[in-house]
């Protein structure tokens, strides 16, 4: 429903016409952007399609959008396998990543499927350790990071603190093992629908800390099952990882993140939603024919 882009950084010009587009660095208001949204906007003139949208944020973003407004917009979030992304035992940790838990450490996840995607946040999350390195330096001695994705050797975090990289992990199961193994999940990305790594870290039992952005609050509720930082905000942030270190005895956060996820995202459910859809739209098509 843009111009173009995929991730919008909080523009809005969508909403009416596009152009003088930062995405393309454009100073002119007939751009590429405007050009390719005035086409959208002919070619599905008086269509009837009925989306779906996987989030609060995504359904708001439809329904101000210039292209879709009128359209009718229904949220079913994305679905995940909640058996295979489960905590897991001791003996699983070993068989699947030849680890078991380090209790003595404090254990943190970042991941993207490529980390040097900007609004994944790798910057954000090196100004926020650097901050709790100098403001709480008792946990940052204690901390071991956990990087996943292509492009994770970053030689500025390793001088901080002992990380272990992991590379791009593609197999469900050891995933699931190295979302069991971690504390919690630091997730600081600046635009974003319903994270896959969100949810399967919840699904596992392991809690995230996220700024409160794009779908990522539908999924958080903060304090309950994990911590929502103000955007941007790294003190925030760095006030959540102390926290959750506080708050997380035998697990409570992670408990009701699992919980969260059975409740909401797991696959029977999502598919209901979706039949009842369905069923709906296909009453309306037989009224038509009438």
């Amino acid at each position: 429903f843009t111009g173009g882009c995929l991730v919008r950084y909080g523009c809005t010009k969508y909403e009416n016409q596009c152009g003088c587009c930062d995405m393309i660095q454009s100073k002119k208001e007939n751009d590429l952007s405007y050009q390719i949204l005035k086409k959208k906007k002919k070619f599905f003139k008086d269509n009837s399609i009925t989306f779906i949208a996987p989030s609060s944020w995504m359904m708001e973003s439809i329904k101000n959008s210039n292209l879709f407004h009128t359209n009718r917009i229904v949220m079913i979030p994305n679905a995940i396998d909640t058996d295979k992304y489960r905590p897991l035992n001791e003996l699983e940790l070993k068989n699947n990543i030849g680890l078991n838990k380090w209790k003595q450490n404090i254990n943190i996840l970042f991941g993207a499927g490529d980390i040097r995607i900007p609004y994944k946040g790798m910057e954000y999350l090196k100004q926020l350790l650097k901050y709790v390195k100098e403001t709480k330096p008792d946990i940052a001695s204690k901390i071991v990071l956990h990087i996943v994705g292509e492009n994770n050797n970053d030689r500025e975090l390793m001088d901080m603190f002992k990380c272990v990289y992991w590379g791009y992990i593609n197999e469900p199961e050891k995933m699931a093992a190295l979302y069991t193994l971690v504390d919690f999940m630091i997730y600081p990305s600046l635009d974003d629908n319903l994270p896959n790594m969100i949810m399967e870290s919840m699904s596992c039992g392991t809690p995230v800390i996220a700024f409160r952005v794009g779908g990522i609050p539908d999924m958080i509720d903060h304090k309950k099952n994990g911590y929502l930082a103000e955007y941007k905000n790294i003190s925030d942030m760095a006030e959540g990882i102390e926290w959750i270190i506080m708050n997380n005895t035998y697990n409570r956060l992670g408990l009701e993140a699992r919980k969260k996820v059975i409740d909401n995202y797991s696959e029977e459910i999502i598919a209901r939603k979706h039949i009842e859809l369905y069923k709906t739209l296909l009453n309306n098509v037989d009224l038509h024919r009438m």
